[in-house]
């Protein structure tokens, strides 16, 4: 993603955990499982957004979003990286090394960002920072910012509430221990943060701020990314990509569908989790197809050939009121008809 820009200094940080163009390719030959490619998307189709607006770039801070080592990822180290987002010469941005693994990862993130901002950051020259995500990494380098020179006004995106991250995956004493203290904490070191970017209008009083700080924006998408041009089938393929778990109405999905007698029908699931569930759906049943993970490019393929594009999440499922399915708006730019449940956030 290239754009040009009215001015070349880079007044306003973007601290997240995005992969650049170039290497997506090493960030999925090292998973065992599905990279955070929506949340992905999201962190970039937001960066165009913001430089579009402010017309100058933004300098990139990254910390890669990704599952822990040995369980999903294959190597532990994860090396510091620069690139340029820009078509400016000279303009640097980092994708920050840090260590993998479970629970201290986010310790040496949090630190790795630090040295970052510390070694490439004039914090005289900084108007503007952005954090996507409210996390200790993202939240605790917004208020060092902030320290550097208190002017510097800060905004915090949250499209998830901590609480409800990683809804589908597997409970674990020990890690929610600690996720609830560390969840405690955060709400009370967002009191520093100036402004912030929610995705449901229920977010700010869950959060304690003042409306007034905040704007709620749902979702974002490229429209240069729609496609309307439909291939007619015989089969009706009936698509669902992004996590499989219980969480997310998959079981529900696999049930409802198989309820169904028409032979024209077809049943695509294409991501990671509740494999052994969906395999054995796929047994009894010839008429579903699982995928397991696939490349985003592929998932836009599935997306443009399917007839029906369902979303499976349920509205009685608390998360709702404070989430907004980013897959919704990809799905839509495929030219597909979506099925959605009336979700709270929505």
């Amino acid at each position: 993603m290239k754009t040009e820009y009215l001015k070349s200094d880079s007044k306003f940080v973007f601290l997240g955990g995005m992969f650049f163009e170039g290497q997506e390719k090493t960030v999925f030959s090292n998973s065992k499982s599905l990279p955070q490619t929506a949340s992905n998307k999201l962190q970039w189709n937001l960066i165009k957004g913001l430089e579009q607006n402010l017309k100058a770039p933004l300098k990139l801070i990254s910390a890669l979003f990704l599952g822990d080592f040995p369980k999903k990822k294959k190597k532990a180290v994860i090396k510091t990286q620069e690139f340029n987002h820009t078509d400016i010469a000279g303009h640097k941005d980092y994708s920050v090394g840090f260590l993998n693994l479970p629970i201290i990862k986010h310790i040496f993130r949090k630190n790795a960002i630090k040295r970052c901002i510390n070694k490439n950051i004039a914090s005289a020259n900084t108007e503007l920072a952005f954090g996507y995500s409210m996390s200790t990494p993202i939240v605790d380098n917004l208020l060092y910012i902030k320290k550097l020179n208190p002017l510097i006004k800060t905004c915090l995106i949250v499209p998830d509430l901590p609480e409800f991250m990683n809804v589908g995956g597997k409970k674990r004493p020990l890690f929610g221990f600690l996720k609830r203290i560390d969840t405690k904490r955060l709400y009370k070191k967002i009191k520093g943060i100036d402004y912030f970017v929610v995705i449901s209008k229920y977010m700010p009083e869950k959060l304690g701020v003042h409306k007034n700080r905040c704007v709620v924006v749902e979702g974002i998408a490229d429209i240069n990314g729609a496609n309307t041009a439909k291939k007619v089938t015989d089969i009706k393929n009936i698509v669902y990509t992004g996590a499989l778990s219980e969480e997310y109405g998959i079981d529900t999905l696999v049930k409802s569908f198989s309820a169904l007698k028409d032979e024209n029908l077809k049943l695509t699931l294409a991501g990671s989790g509740s494999r052994e569930y969906i395999e054995n759906a796929q047994k009894n049943d010839n008429r579903i197809d699982y995928l397991g993970t696939v490349s985003n490019e592929t998932a836009r393929e599935l997306q443009r050939g399917a007839y029906l594009l369902v979303n499976p999440r349920n509205s009685s499922d608390e998360y709702t009121k404070y989430s907004f399915p980013s897959k919704i708006l990809e799905y839509m730019l495929s030219g597909t008809p979506v099925v959605s449940m009336a979700l709270k956030g929505i």
